[in-house]
């Protein structure tokens, strides 16, 4: 019978061991990091007030688009379906923006299409004169008005080059 050397026994465990960790060495990586686009996903802004100009602690659709942005939505909330706002002076859009008074469909979905309620702007207590109209939309980009009726214009039918009360004036074709 024989032994093995206690020195080859020795070797051969060392040589294992070397490897063992030879082939478990740590992978060196180096990461890097990229920047990606904004990915921000934007609320709407909700009006819950038929007031014109302000009611304190609710957001009127004036004061909606005053503090809108480029590419902001303005919703109403279903609080105020079928109500009409009774405006004191022209709206102002001045942003790229979407008024959406559609969304309110979806809160009526057992009515009929043709019952559908929306927002109604009403221009009768708007002192009309040099140019002014319900809602004046400045060059600002693209401005998509939606499930809004527009009533009680006063257009001067006389005076040319003027849109003094008109429902909607769009500079440079700005809506939708």
């Amino acid at each position: 019978m024989s032994f093995p050397n206690f020195f080859d026994v020795i070797s051969r465990s060392s040589d294992r061991k070397n490897r063992r960790s030879a082939a478990k060495a740590p992978t060196t990586r180096k990461l890097r990091l990229e920047s990606l686009e904004s990915r921000e996903m934007l609320a709407p802004i909700t009006v819950n007030s038929l007031a014109d100009p302000s009611e304190t602690g609710k957001t009127t659709l004036r004061g909606a688009l005053n503090s809108a942005n480029d590419g902001d939505v303005i919703r109403f909330d279903p609080s105020i379906i079928g109500g009409t706002i009774n405006l004191k002076s022209q709206l102002e859009i001045r942003d790229s923006v979407t008024i959406d008074a559609w969304n309110l469909h979806l809160a009526q979905q057992d009515m009929p299409h043709s019952a559908f309620k929306g927002i109604t702007l009403d221009g009768k207590l708007i002192t009309y004169g040099s140019n002014t109209a319900i809602i004046k939309v400045f060059s600002c980009g693209e401005v998509t008005l939606r499930g809004l009726t527009v009533k009680n214009t006063h257009p001067s039918p006389n005076i040319k080059n003027t849109y003094d009360g008109v429902g909607v004036y769009a500079d440079n074709d700005a809506l939708n």
